[in-house]
């Protein structure tokens, strides 16, 4: 972990690095900027094979900030939860953006799996074209507000936990075809 800490402290350290540092020191009092954005938040996956696979979201504070948590009973509405939320989440994760939603498990593990959707290949108009084939792929069509709405969802369910995170476009451009996990 400390080796990732010193990776992001050298690249946001360079001169040619264009984004801005949000990690702060001690977030309860003092909150000062470390400036090199360590630590990093770090999430490891073990999955079966030889390969390793490594993606980084360079993510700010601006969209982190306007992440939502819920907790579903059986009888509520996804897509009413989502556009329930959505207007509380403001303009600072720089709309039109991309929503990753994670649903179901333990509200740690929703919370993880909202971020690896992040992840996914942005692909909504051949979506549209072809027609959904699920009913993942027919909520992310009638939510499609924004770039791109993804969803992962968990095979096993200890409540309904729901987590919405934003994702401002403009990142998701810089890796298309990112991967969350090794094929």
């Amino acid at each position: 972990e400390e080796m990732v800490n010193q990776g992001v402290r050298n690249a946001y350290l360079d001169k040619g690095n264009p984004l801005r540092a949000s990690i702060v020191k001690n977030p309860i009092s003092e909150r000062l900027n470390t400036k090199d954005n360590s630590p990093a938040v770090v999430h490891v996956s073990l999955v079966p094979g030889g390969d390793l696979g490594i993606s980084i979201a360079a993510k700010g504070a601006g969209s982190e900030n306007k992440a939502v948590l819920g907790m579903l009973n059986p009888s509520d509405n996804i897509v009413d939860f989502v556009l329930g939320e959505i207007p509380k989440m403001g303009a600072g994760w720089c709309p039109p953006g991309v929503l990753g939603i994670g649903i179901g498990g333990t509200a740690d593990k929703a919370m993880v799996m909202a971020k690896e959707s992040l992840f996914e290949t942005i692909d909504i108009q051949e979506l549209k074209k072809r027609r959904p084939s699920n009913k993942i792929e027919s909520l992310r069509v009638e939510l499609v507000l924004f770039a791109s709405v993804f969803f992962k969802i968990c095979r096993y369910m200890v409540g309904t936990p729901i987590k919405m995170v934003a994702l401002c476009f403009s990142i998701k451009l810089i890796h298309p075809s990112a991967s969350f996990l090794p094929s």
